[in-house]
């Protein structure tokens, strides 16, 4: 079964014939979690990165913002007791409609969330972030496999990336 992953949101599923799957990753970043020990997977849609700008919005949707939603991700990862078990994958943070990186807010939300994964002991396997792409990634929760497609103008290339 699809399961579709908003903005701000964060979906994690133990179920082998699921795909978490999100849309749109312009400079949002997608958080990818994955264990295959445990058969379990896990994915945000991070839009900024930080909940000073909007403590309102924040408190009702907390993954919206890295610093107050990546500590969702790893309280789910604690449910399991080995964070060790899990891959940490990011896509998207790229930069459109700033051309001059007055805003970096793709930068901002990467940096924000390898901050916190690393003060947490952790780090990322694999990214493919950057760029001027809007990126769509959905993540197979029975193989680990990572299905990215990137939409340039008018263009589409498929990729794929396995844990």
């Amino acid at each position: 079964m699809r399961i579709d992953v908003g903005i701000g949101e964060f979906k994690a599923s133990r179920n082998a014939g699921d795909t978490l799957k999100t849309y749109g990753l312009g400079s949002c970043i997608a958080l990818i979690i994955h264990s295959k020990q445990f058969g379990a997977g896990g994915l945000i849609h991070v839009a900024l990165p930080d909940s000073s700008a909007n403590p309102a919005k924040a408190r009702t949707l907390p993954c919206y913002f890295a610093d107050t939603g990546i500590p969702k991700v790893l309280q789910y990862i604690d449910c399991f007791g080995a964070r060790k078990a899990f891959s940490y994958r990011v896509f998207g943070g790229a930069s459109i409609l700033d051309d001059n990186g007055h805003f970096d807010i793709g930068k901002r939300n990467l940096l924000t969330i390898k901050r916190m994964l690393w003060k947490a002991g952790y780090g990322i396997i694999h990214e493919d972030v950057g760029g001027t792409v809007s990126r769509t990634v959905a993540l197979d929760i029975a193989s680990g496999s990572v299905a990215v497609n990137y939409v340039e103008t008018n263009k589409t290339k498929q990729g794929v990336q396995r844990a």
